[in-house]
């Protein structure tokens, strides 16, 4: 069941526990590394950042590929669950749905927007050959991480 872009727009930010809730209605369905997030179970931010008031928030530079590993895309986001979902499930026109970008291949984690929007725009202006050697560094194999988040 491929969920609408119109429910994407009511939920905001997708998890998979998320997805899988709005699949199967089941608030309890876990994932192996990730606790689960529902109207039953939520956890506060300030628990998460372990100060009150607190507010830690992750930004994400993120580079996929096709299914032949032909074509890389880099991009910037603040929720890379949800917007690796988009692009595989082709949820916006563009660069990613024309040239059929689904995999995730490499990742980085920044705590400001500023150093994250850098890191992008330096990875872009690098060559193919660059992006190539940062992602065998951590994905010699360039298996989709998507699963592992």
């Amino acid at each position: 069941m491929l969920i609408s872009s119109s429910i994407l727009d009511k939920v905001g930010t997708i998890s998979k526990h998320k997805i899988r809730m709005l699949k199967t209605g089941d608030c309890h369905a876990s994932l192996a590394m990730t606790p689960p997030l529902c109207r039953c179970e939520e956890r506060s931010d300030e628990a998460i950042s372990g100060t009150i008031g607190v507010v830690s928030k992750q930004y994400y530079v993120y580079v996929m590929t096709n299914s032949r590993n032909t074509v890389l895309y880099v991009g910037v986001t603040n929720d890379l669950i949800r917007r690796v979902y988009e692009h595989k499930e082709k949820l916006a026109d563009g660069f990613t749905r024309k040239y059929n970008i689904v995999k995730l291949v490499y990742y980085e984690v920044f705590e400001d927007i500023e150093n994250a929007i850098l890191r992008e725009k330096q990875m872009k202006a690098g060559s193919r050959q660059k992006k190539v050697q940062l992602i065998n560094t951590i994905n010699r194999e360039w298996h989709d991480l998507y699963d592992e988040l």
